[in-house]
């Protein structure tokens, strides 16, 4: 059957504009599927930054697993507290220069305020721990902590447990206790042990200092101070709020007696370490 010019000419209309239809939403189309892939890497990028964010931890947290570069300056610190409803006791761990080890030492110690007495706080920030000495004969310089740094941590509410490893194979672990949490008292003990046959001769272990100067009234034996026998080592009263003791036969109180019972840095000590024999981890030294 013959067509018309026009029947054949509004066919050739018809396809041109199908044709334009179809390229048209093949664009359409493309340019959705394009839209909705941009959706999905912008979503997929947004995860990922977001899991990235959570990946990157503080460089005093930083562990082996996040390594960092050998040149780059890492501040490690840690604070430690023991507290009751009392009592409590701050330690804080000190970067070493050039190191990442962490030399925990005092922040400080405090009375807590209560319906019957004020806050009241002792002077003992960036005091070690406990210091290792020469005997008394010996005049030489103090090595505070002898060196020790952190190797591990046990902590509750009421009590912290530091393992130190110190210089020439000495090991120590210094433990801050609360018995309750309504105690009047903390307890703090030093324990030592070699793990090396070259032990340095130690003569003195300075369990607690205070820095500046302080009021102390010392105990004695007797009530009457005039007939009370002078034992040294008793525990003392440091203003008129703080009782302070090393709880052996043998232990020493020291100070710069200023005038009074004004003293300048009073500590408490043992001072025979030099007569004993070489610590081990079966039978170490351990006072408080």
């Amino acid at each position: 059957m013959a067509m018309s010019k026009l029947l054949k000419g509004m066919i050739a209309v018809f396809l041109f504009v199908w044709a334009i239809l179809v390229v048209h939403m093949f664009s359409a189309v493309k340019d959705s599927h394009n839209q909705k892939l941009s959706i999905e890497e912008a979503r997929s990028n947004l995860r990922r930054t977001q899991e990235g964010e959570r990946d990157v931890i503080p460089k005093q947290f930083a562990t082996e697993a996040h390594a960092e570069p050998d040149n780059a300056e890492v501040t490690r610190e840690a604070v430690w507290e023991v507290k009751g409803s009392r009592l409590r006791a701050v330690f804080a761990g000190r970067k070493l220069p050039n190191s990442n080890a962490l030399q925990p030492e005092w922040q400080s110690f405090e009375a807590l305020a209560s319906p019957t007495s004020a806050p009241a706080e002792l002077k003992v920030t960036s005091i070690p721990l406990f210091e290792l000495l020469p005997p008394p004969d010996r005049a030489v310089v103090a090595r505070a902590s002898y060196g020790c740094t952190l190797k591990g941590v046990k902590q509750t509410q009421l009590s912290l447990l530091l393992n130190l490893g110190c210089l020439n194979g000495t090991s120590a672990e210094f433990l801050a206790q609360l018995t309750h949490q309504d105690d009047h008292y903390m307890r703090f003990t030093v324990k030592l042990w070699s793990e090396s046959e070259k032990w340095p001769s130690f003569g003195v272990l300075r369990l607690w200092r205070f820095h500046g100067k302080n009021a102390v009234t010392e105990t004695h034996s007797d009530r009457n101070e005039e007939t009370a026998e002078e034992i040294n080592g008793l525990p003392v009263l440091l203003n008129r709020r703080f009782f302070a003791a090393v709880e052996h036969p043998m232990a020493v109180n020291t100070a710069e007696k200023i005038a009074g019972k004004l003293w300048h840095a009073p500590a408490g000590q043992i001072e025979h370490l030099h007569k004993l024999p070489r610590p081990t981890e079966d039978a170490p030294w351990q006072y408080g």
